[in-house]
């Protein structure tokens, strides 16, 4: 039952995620943001490179990250690692949005398209992280091992 409370508040904060995206896509969309008002090339490359390292380190961390917290943790109990696991995934989380966001805001402030492909990347890989409760048991319970 906790399982399901926990994928279920998951889901919940990644699909609030995607739509606070879509609220910056759309004041940036409509006029109520101003686009393109940074034209320094130094900054520009400066926050480009940013989002790319943010990219490659990213990725790897959040994906691996939870699982090698859940191994110290696998002498203790199911609710202790339920726990971890949920903290884990919020982190994963707020750390996509944090990225995606980021990434949306240097398209629409830089119009260069670096900051729509690592917004995208950011978008593709929230959905190894969106949890299932089958993957969750399974993530959860390989540890025991």
């Amino acid at each position: 039952m906790i399982i399901k409370r926990v994928v279920k508040l998951i889901r919940i904060e990644i699909v609030v995620m995607f739509l606070i995206a879509g609220i910056v896509i759309l004041f940036f969309e409509t006029g109520l943001l101003l686009g393109g008002t940074v034209t320094d090339a130094s900054v520009i490359y400066i926050a480009e490179v940013l989002a790319v390292l943010m990219a490659l380190g990213l990725i790897p961390i959040t994906l691996k990250g939870c699982k090698i917290v859940l191994k110290r943790l696998k002498k203790e109990d199911i609710e202790s690692r339920i726990v971890c696991y949920r903290n884990c995934a919020q982190l994963r989380v707020f750390a996509y949005a944090i990225f995606i966001l980021y990434s949306l805001f240097l398209y629409y402030l830089t119009d260069r398209d670096t900051g729509l492909y690592c917004a995208i990347i950011g978008a593709v890989f929230t959905a190894f992280i969106f949890p299932t409760k089958v993957g969750v048991e399974n993530y959860i319970e390989q540890e025991e091992e």
